[in-house]
């Protein structure tokens, strides 16, 4: 076997082995085989897999390509030569700017930092490393600038080098088969492929895509104008035993010691400081809900310096809001609230660091209630809190809502027959059908809410518009008020679709619903809805004309009663009266039932059971087919710096192309999934080197030791204890997806990205469709861009080597703008944008989506001719950097799976089978460990939300808690285990039996627990 042979057999074995049995998608990198010159191995800590991974890490951090680590390792053995030639020769050169090297002396382009991941770094980015390297090392140092006298010859051979470090782990080829052999590796579980030859297949189909532009838009005329700005050449001066010497960088051939032999008069001056570069990213999740529209709330914002999140991710989760004890014995179906999440990963940081930069909002409900802001826990005033010793009878209530939701309502009375307030929730015990539920205590005494729906049209009076309408409410709620203190009116506008609106209103959680309108209806009565009428809060319709002609009918088939409202004054007094003779419920719970075409049971206990009541519900036939107020769509805005926002619609509606449709309940399931679900966002400036990336990985695994031997070791209280400090994870398909692009630097072009690399994963299981989905998305940031030699055709070469990324997301996932687009004819969207072809007459139902997706703006785009497929190639049309975009925007792709979360089985072992079996990576979902960042401000969370909770199932079935906990503990290890060992990265090679194979081989038969 030649060298080169035994070089990538070891990177495949060694890639494998890390991986689990890893579909590993990887362009081919520059690698050595043991030369024997590798330090001694260390021994790793605990138990396999840990102890092998430890030592994996080790091996990595001492690779060539490691740059981050060898920066360390070379400033504490403090050899200067050595620092000098590690800047030098292993971090590749970048331009300064555009013009090649016109801002050379202060021009930076992804900071010192982030150059060090990727081992790219501009003239000033190189100066800066090597000197505060230096000045680690104890050096006296600081950056300089120097005139030097190149030729543009001179200056292009030096910038277009394509040498840069291999990646080379220091372990043995003995170290290898030990390795092996502790992680009982089986080579069938898998490879780690090495695309082969990606610059070339990438090149082929770029142009490709790109015969089909006329020539003005590849700018073949346009050409780059050389710059260089000789009298500012950062160079680097050191102080040595007392004499100033230097450290340049730009020419290789200059010696330690040495400015420029051009320098001739040996001038230089001090560079100024460092210009910032820092911009701030936010992240905004906003959520829509069906009653409401298009009228967007704010569910979470954070925002970081960019430098933050170079190199880490941000995982976008809605919690459950349970302990792991609690999701160890309740169903997926008791998951009612969700508390958005922000929280920064940052592997290298500490927990106060990542805690300072991650947020939490405050816990929502499928209907995007804000919990801690619309939930009352109220008490009477100054009177003491109720006592549940008081009360000696219970009558309770019950109401399908919009499925699943139910409720509740329980009136406690006194010997005397008086209603009991103020009683905390935990005192009430609920069960459906025989099944203990968690019901969340929306108020504790009297306070009817009441909704006030007006008729926006023009047919109405001005006494119920705009102004007089507000002042009718205030007027209305001073008279209840006289009655109830704490009732509370909320003011909601429809259209003249009144059987819409009612309908809507009926599965909201209003005590009462006032409709204001003139009986004008656009739409039709539906039977199938008159039991959610029925079910539904009483309802007046305020009617403001003087004949009631067109109201009677609508009011007999929802039951509601008619009021004349022409005489405002005498329309409140009648409503008061009305108000007067209902009985409202002083205590109201809500829980979700999933079991749809049953008969319901509920039962209410109180006082150690002493005391109960029943009450009977059933669904309606058709109310899956409601979305009363649920949310129905989920979007994300992420800005850079001063870049305009980047919005992606993470689940149900969307503003663009559904702007004219009714919320369904198919966007309202949609949205439930995805908050069942997650998204992680992944940040880079040019992708981190191998050996960082994989040591990166290997590092959240480790993250999960503690509580994984402990539960090796039968210490249940242990694992509880580690697991609920919190772990990280890292989705392995991040590997593939995150790597840098070939050939970047070449003898005939260099391409970078000049924005920052942003990579999306998100995460929705299959609890009401068929198939759980992962898709993975680049954002339109990372802006790649390219110079070459002779200045021309760098928008073609930026087409091409970006083109990469479409051939790594087709071998990677199933669904792609590539597998879509490749038997259609394509044509360009500014070629054909007029066409008849193209009109809404022809297009139809599609036109909206091709005149706000390919249509509409500047950028280039290759569609299908036929406008059948709806996935497309995005073009800049300035920079020719390619991106493939699927129908739903995501530009990347995606996987389904036949896996489903099951309603009624428990949640850890639901969400961790879903999860290990769809290859994600160490539980995307968030479920079993929380985030680093944000254990601290969730255990708060948690402890207000059960001050809302009925009484707690972990209370209440403690006989078998622990072996149920137990058991829980060793599933969510199992799991993870196999997520470890099935972790899919995708293609991007032959699998050789060398080093990346082993993380990838562990298992087969052999388990690190009982599985």
């Amino acid at each position: 076997m030649d060298t080169h042979q035994k070089g990538n057999s070891r990177r495949t074995f060694f890639q494998q082995l890390i991986l689990g049995s890893a579909g590993l998608y990887l362009f081919p990198y520059l690698q050595s085989c043991d030369n024997g010159k590798y330090p001694d191995m260390i021994k790793g800590s605990g138990n396999p897999p840990f102890n092998v991974w430890e030592e994996m890490i080790y091996a990595l951090e001492n690779s060539p390509d490691h740059y981050l680590a060898r920066r360390d390792n070379l400033v504490s053995a403090g050899d200067i030569n050595a620092m000098r030639d590690f800047v030098v020769n292993d971090i590749g050169l970048l331009p300064s700017d555009k013009g090649y090297f016109r801002s050379i002396a202060a021009g930076l382009l992804y900071g010192p930092d982030a150059a060090l991941r990727c081992g790219l770094a501009t003239p000033r980015e190189k100066a800066e490393i090597l000197s505060k390297m230096l000045q680690e090392a104890g050096v006296e140092a600081r950056v300089v600038l120097e005139t030097v006298d190149m030729s543009e010859e001179e200056v292009k051979s030096i910038l277009f080098n394509p040498g840069k470090a291999a990646f080379e782990p220091a372990a043995k080829d003995s170290d290898l088969k030990r390795w092996k052999k502790e992680l009982g590796s089986n080579p069938e579980n898998g490879t780690v492929v090495v695309m082969e030859s990606p610059v070339e297949k990438a090149t082929i189909f770029a142009d490709g895509l790109l015969e089909k532009l006329d020539d003005k838009y590849k700018q073949v005329e346009t050409e780059s104008k050389f710059y260089f700005s000789n009298s500012g050449v950062p160079t680097v001066l050191y102080m040595e035993e007392g004499v100033e010497k230097y450290a340049h960088l730009f020419d290789p051939s200059v010696p330690l010691g040495s400015l420029h032999p051009s320098n001739k008069d040996n001038y230089t001056k001090d560079a100024k400081p460092l210009r910032s570069i820092e911009e701030e990213v936010s992240v905004t999740i906003k959520s829509t809900n069906a009653f409401d529209g298009t009228k967007e709330i704010e569910l979470i914002k954070g925002s970081w310096k960019a430098s933050d999140l170079v190199g880490n991710q941000v995982k976008v989760s809605f919690l459950n809001n349970m302990t792991f004890e609690d999701q160890a014995v309740k169903s997926v179906s008791d998951i009612s609230t969700f508390t958005p999440c922000l929280a920064l990963q940052a592997i290298h940081k500490d927990r106060k660091y990542m805690e300072e930069r991650s947020f939490l909002g405050e816990p929502i409900t499928l209907e995007g209630e804000k919990v801690f802001s619309e939930f009352g826990l109220q008490s009477k005033g100054d009177e003491q809190q109720g006592d549940i010793r008081d009360v000696v009878s219970l009558e309770i209530k019950a109401f399908p809502k919009t499925y699943p939701k139910v409720r509740l309502e329980i009136f406690p009375k006194d010997n005397e027959g008086k209603i009991v307030e103020g009683i905390k929730a935990g005192n009430f015990t609920i069960r459906d059908n025989n099944k203990l539920v968690t019901g969340l205590l929306r108020q504790n005494i009297v306070a009817p809410r009441i909704m006030l729906l007006y008729d926006t049209s023009l047919s109405m009076p001005n006494q119920y518009r705009d102004e007089g309408i507000v002042a009718f409410l205030e007027e209305t709620q001073t008279a209840i008020r006289e009655t109830y203190p704490h009732a509370r009116i909320k003011l909601q506008e429809t259209g003249s679709r009144i059987y819409t609106a009612h309908l809507k209103a009926a599965q909201t959680e209003s005590d009462l619903i006032l409709y204001a309108t003139d009986g004008h209806n656009s739409d039709s009565f539906n039977p199938d809805d008159k039991p959610i009428f029925e079910s539904g809060p009483p309802t007046l319709y305020l009617y403001t004309r003087d004949t009631d002609k067109y109201i009677q009918a609508i009011a007999d088939n929802t039951g509601g009663m008619i009021i004349p409202a022409e005489d405002q004054q005498a329309t409140i007094l009648q409503i008061r009266e009305t108000i007067n003779s209902l009985e409202f419920p002083p205590y109201v719970f809500n829980y979700n039932s999933v079991e749809i075409d049953k008969d319901h049971l509920v039962e209410v206990s109180a006082k150690k059971n002493v005391l109960s009541a029943s009450a009977n519900f059933r669904f309606a036939s058709k109310s899956s087919n409601a979305v009363g107020k649920r949310l129905t769509g989920i979007y994300m805005d992420i800005k850079i710096g001063n870049r305009s926002p980047i919005r992606r619609v993470l689940a149900g509606w969307d503003n663009y192309l559904d702007s004219y449709a009714d919320p369904t309940p198919e966007m309202a399931n949609a949205v439930h999934e995805l908050l069942l679900g997650g998204v992680v966002i992944a940040f880079e400036r040019e992708g981190a080197s191998e050996s960082i990336r994989l040591s990166e990985y290997l590092k959240t695994l480790m993250s999960n030791k503690a509580w994984f031997e402990a539960v090796q070791a039968g210490d249940n209280a242990m694992a509880l204890e580690k697991l609920s400090q919190g772990t990280f994870d890292y989705p392995a398909i991040l590997l593939n997806t995150m790597q840098p692009i070939k050939n970047n630097i070449s003898k005939e072009s260099i391409t970078y990205p000049s924005g920052y690399r942003v990579g999306i994963i998100k995460f929705k299981p299959a609890y009401f469709s068929e198939a759980s989905e992962v898709t993975f998305d680049y954002l339109p940031t990372s802006e790649y861009k390219s110079l070459t030699p002779s200045g021309r055709n760098a928008f073609i070469e930026t087409t091409r080597k970006t083109a990469q990324l479409a051939l790594l997301e087709e071998e990677i996932f199933d669904k792609t703008a590539m597998s879509e687009l490749k038997n259609s004819k394509l044509v360009l969207n500014q070629d054909v944008s007029r066409e008849e072809e193209y009109s809404s007459r022809v297009l139809a139902e599609s036109y909206r989506y091709f005149r706000e997706k390919v249509f509409r703006g500047g950028v280039l785009k290759l569609f299908d001719a036929s406008a059948v497929i709806k996935s497309f190639w995005r073009i800049d049309p300035k920079t020719g950097e390619l991106y493939g975009v699927l129908p739903d925007g995501t530009g990347g792709g995606g996987n389904s799976h036949y896996e489903q979360l099951q309603h009624l089985q428990a949640v850890v072992d639901e969400y961790e089978k879903v999860v290990a079996r769809m290859n994600l990576g160490m539980g995307i979902a968030g479920v079993g460990g929380l985030a680093v960042g944000i254990v601290a401000t969730y255990s708060l969370t948690l402890v207000r939300l059960y001050a809302f909770a009925s009484e707690a199932i972990i209370l209440m079935d403690a006989s078998n808690l622990d072996d149920q906990i137990a058991q829980a503990l060793q599933e969510l290890a199992c799991n993870v285990y196999k997520e470890i060992l099935y972790a899919t990265l995708g293609p991007v090679g032959e699998g050789m039996n060398g080093i990346e194979n082993l993380i990838g081989s562990i298992g087969g038969d052999f388990s690190f627990v009982s599985c």
